[in-house]
């Protein structure tokens, strides 16, 4: 099976945590497929760079790169700021993504789309792939159901939207379910499948030590 992940946040050179619980699920699901990542990334103009200090890394950003050998394609696409501007970035990203999707599928035939985050993520991915005529999935994690839908209206609108448009839902928690069938959208299946530890890296340690390692009383 072939599966192509499509999230606006992943680790970059200048930024190794932005979305490392995406890279961390994708790379246990290479275990047991195919994957390739498409992180879309703000077209930065020079004005914007002067006055949102955080825009120039954006810039630097390899179109395309491997991260831990996966392949990640980081295209270029139109943002508004603000949160009024945030729920075209769906439709802004749609029209920077089909191009590469259908270069993408003569080299990768991917089998399903698994993005992350309803808006703008789910709702560009689902449109894509009803295009394409490819399933999607989609998992809820927190701000996309919490926070961004009470922001504005349109947000909530855009929101609703993913919810109906895609194939199947996975929500890290009981409780953004629950938020996410709460929006007054039609009941549809939402499976919760809480993010994975690495038992290697985060185990139990003794107390004492700890404390005596990081300085504290």
């Amino acid at each position: 099976m072939k599966v192509l992940v499509l999230s606006h946040q992943y680790p970059h050179a200048l930024n190794s945590t932005i979305g490392c619980f995406v890279h961390e699920q994708v790379k246990a699901l290479r275990k047991h497929c195919e994957v390739v990542v498409i992180s879309p990334t703000p077209v930065t103009s020079p004005i914007m760079r002067r006055f949102k200090p955080y825009w120039p890394y954006y810039a630097s950003r390899p179109r395309k790169t491997e991260v831990e050998g996966i392949m990640v394609y980081r295209p270029r696409y139109m943002h508004l700021p603000t949160k009024w501007g945030f729920p075209l970035d769906a439709f802004l990203m749609c029209l920077a993504l089909g191009g590469l999707l259908n270069r993408l599928k003569e080299t990768f035939s991917f089998d399903l789309i698994h993005a992350h985050t309803l808006c703008p993520d789910g709702v560009a991915a689902a449109w894509l792939g009803r295009r394409m005529g490819i399933p999607v999935v989609c998992t809820i994690h927190g701000g996309d159901i919490n926070i961004y839908p009470h922001w504005t209206r349109f947000i909530r609108i855009v929101t609703q939207q993913a919810i109906r448009s895609v194939d199947a839902l996975v929500a890290v928690s009981a409780e953004s379910k629950e938020r996410a069938l709460a929006l007054e959208t039609p009941k549809q299946d939402i499976r919760v499948i809480p993010n994975g530890v690495d038992l290697q890296q985060f185990a139990p340690q003794d107390k004492e030590l700890s404390r005596k390692e990081l300085g504290l009383p």
